[in-house]
């Protein structure tokens, strides 16, 4: 009896620690090698048979993946790997979808819920359009779902609204359990940049070639007397492109009185860089390493989370204001040097 006591309570043991996330999908003309991906990352794939595929991976420590395809395209873009069967759906017509786990089951319900408000807000009129939009502004998926991988992939992608202090306290409400997660510690390196870049902190530096490969540092145009914006975009970026005629002018104004531009593009074609700055007669020091944003040192470095992103550096090398747009940076300018 004592034996029989102890194999069930090893099988008990192995059943509780079993970790293993299995996807199964079926797509008609679906052949090949399919893979689940993690930023670059290949964490688990699968053969095709018949249009039939199914993954096994051991989901001790959760995440989110996206659904490549033979091709190296995406298939779906936010698998919740975590302990369970899940099952992906490719309807006729529409996306497709992820069932079977409560982060996928979850995911679902949500966006079923703000894709019905949608349709109530678009058929609405006068108050109760308002209220509806009011009802849908409101809507935060990560309140109580500090315990669960799809309050915390929510949590990631609407960080960027965050400030250092809500940034903050709201990852500690995810901690101890997803400490480990790819997630997580994105988003306590985002912490760490914004702490690293806020007013009063000193410049880190940047060294980078211009269009014709000569290597300009940040530092070297800082000191007495010089007040340097720090300006990080790109070519392709649309609200980078309209902050130009903003940049030509205060350049034209203040650059005479002390005031320098350091422009970090995130491009990755030349040719796109280089016709923008003679397009636009950018004059100002313009460098890049051409490697895009996701590879760009400097800007993971800055912790750019998008751009435009700019800092004012002061003569003593500290940040002194940050995403000054429009009119915001002659305003400032025209405080510190004058009009």
């Amino acid at each position: 009896m004592k034996k029989n006591l102890i194999i069930l309570a090893t099988l008990f043991a192995a059943v509780a620690c079993n970790s293993t996330f299995t996807l199964t999908g079926e797509k008609e003309g679906l052949e090949g090698e399919l893979a689940l991906m993690v930023k670059k990352d290949t964490i688990a794939t699968a053969q095709v048979a018949e249009g039939k595929f199914t993954f096994q991976v051991d989901a001790k420590t959760p995440t989110v993946a996206r659904l490549v395809g033979p091709d190296g395209r995406p298939l779906y873009m936010s698998v919740f790997v975590e302990k369970g069967d899940a099952v992906i759906t490719f309807p006729e017509k529409g996306p497709a979808s992820v069932s079977g786990t409560f982060s996928n089951d979850k995911m679902n319900e949500y966006n079923a819920m703000m894709d019905d408000l949608s349709a109530r807000i678009k058929n609405a009129e006068g108050d109760e359009r308002k209220a509806l939009v009011e009802e849908y502004r409101s809507i935060n998926p990560v309140e109580g779902n500090y315990d669960n991988l799809f309050g915390l992939y929510m949590f990631s992608r609407n960080s960027y609204g965050y400030g250092i202090d809500s940034l903050e306290t709201t990852i500690g409400k995810f901690l101890p359990a997803f400490a480990e997660t790819t997630i997580l510690k994105d988003l306590q390196e985002t912490l760490a940049c914004l702490k690293a870049t806020a007013i009063g902190q000193p410049f880190m530096d940047i060294t980078l070639p211009d269009m014709d490969g000569n290597e300009h540092t940040l530092s070297s145009y800082i000191g007495e007397g010089k007040y340097v914006l720090l300006d990080f975009w790109a070519s392709w970026c649309g609200p980078c492109m309209r902050e130009v005629p903003f940049l030509v002018a205060d350049y034209a104004k203040y650059h005479d009185k002390g005031f320098e531009i350091f422009g970090v593009s995130l491009d990755d074609t030349k040719e796109n860089w280089v016709k923008a700055i003679t397009g636009n007669e950018l004059s100002w020091i313009n460098v890049s390493d051409l490697k895009g944003g996701a590879q760009c040192v400097p800007a993971k470095a800055y912790g750019v989370r998008g751009i435009p992103s700019n800092w004012l550096i002061g003569p003593d090398g500290k940040f002194i204001a940050k995403d000054l747009r429009g009119e915001a940076l002659g305003q400032k300018l025209a405080e510190i040097l004058g009009e």
